[in-house]
């Protein structure tokens, strides 16, 4: 009796293989060894925090600090690795590093795998990805160090560098903040000097310019969905708005732009205007934000008027009250062409 062969398509290798990962990591963080003290996960929670570490979304059921023990951490760590850089991409990896004949067909896998243009040199890009990972990751948890390190004591604040180095690089979103509140994330780092630049691993010019991006839906500049932080400055005080479609004053500070009600300052009808201003600092949750200027006063005009500098007084006079309760209030504004009397009764 012969077996028949099933062939598969690059993409189910691609398919399959993150699903494989998925349900190994779910395996090992079912370990007790895996879990915190006093937590004993179910399958469905660590099959939901295996897919969150693969697919780099951030999302936990448990605080990762006091759910799961220092295995169950590095597990979750190299998950994320795994996802961050692509099962593929690591499956190649070791078998370059073994020293293995890379087939063609697994050359074309890879091809897919990270969307490159063609096969030849597959083999020399992967290595590039490999070194320039591990050059970020390494630079990012040097400078995370010393902040980590002068809180914890050396080897657990370098775990903490490491472990926020390649979340961080891998745009997971997990975190190890939670010993003194579960799920506090890095808000206790707001003020730090490294802050956001080291924690996404980039360093903006301070001529940089972070506006009149013209998102089409909601939030021009600024976009946070829920579950996310962010720690944001003032506005420049030369920043601009860049014409159409919008206008080209100078802009004041960051208003509300979500996608139901979008900042508009010049509408034709005074009702459908909408400025609501948003101070800077550190948000959490829901955000669109729009650098932009508030409501600008209608200009003055000047009429005919030629001699702008009047030589103008103003006085005022008012008759004691007669019988009748009433009195004769007199305003008068003299100028240097002509005077100007009104009387008034009250």
């Amino acid at each position: 009796m012969h077996r028949k062969k099933i062939h598969l398509t690059t993409f189910q290798i691609i398919l399959y293989a993150f699903a494989g990962a998925i349900l190994v990591g779910a395996g090992l963080l079912c370990i007790p060894a895996a879990s915190g003290k006093g937590y004993s996960p179910s399958f469905p929670d660590a099959l939901f925090t295996s897919t969150s570490a693969v697919c780099v979304t951030g999302l936990v059921v448990r605080d990762t600090y006091r759910g799961w023990s220092i295995f169950g951490r590095c597990i979750i760590l190299c998950l994320i690795q795994i996802g961050g850089m692509g099962v593929v991409t690591i499956a190649l990896l070791i078998g370059m590093i073994s020293g293995r004949k890379i087939s063609l067909f697994q050359r074309s896998v890879m091809k897919e795998a990270i969307s490159a243009e063609r096969i030849g040199g597959i083999l020399r890009f992967t290595s590039n990805i490999f070194r320039i990972t591990l050059a970020a990751e390494t630079a990012g948890a040097c400078l995370l160090a010393p902040v980590f390190c002068r809180q914890y004591g050396l080897w657990k604040g370098f775990g903490y560098a490491v472990f926020h180095s390649v979340s961080a690089f891998c745009n997971a979103g997990f975190d190890l903040c939670g010993k003194d509140a579960p799920f506090s994330s890095l808000t206790a780092y707001a003020a730090s000097p490294l802050r956001l630049q080291c924690w996404h691993l980039s360093g903006y010019k301070k001529s940089t310019k972070l506006y009149n991006n013209h998102a089409e839906i909601a939030g021009d500049d600024i976009y946070l969905e829920n579950g996310g932080n962010i720690t944001f400055s003032e506005t420049g005080k030369d920043w601009k708005l860049d014409g159409a479609p919008d206008c080209e004053d100078a802009i004041d500070g960051w208003y509300d732009d979500a996608a139901n009600l979008r900042w508009e300052a010049h509408a034709e009808d005074e009702a459908d205007n909408y400025t609501k201003q948003v101070k800077a600092g550190t948000k959490s949750g829901m955000l669109a934000l729009k650098a932009a200027h508030g409501l600008k006063p209608d200009p003055v005009d000047p009429g005919d008027i030629t001699k702008q500098n009047w030589d103008r007084s103003k006085s005022k006079t008012a008759t004691n009250l007669d019988s009748n309760m009433i009195s004769t209030v007199t305003l008068s504004l003299p100028s240097a062409e002509k005077e100007l009397t009104s009387d008034v009764v009250l």
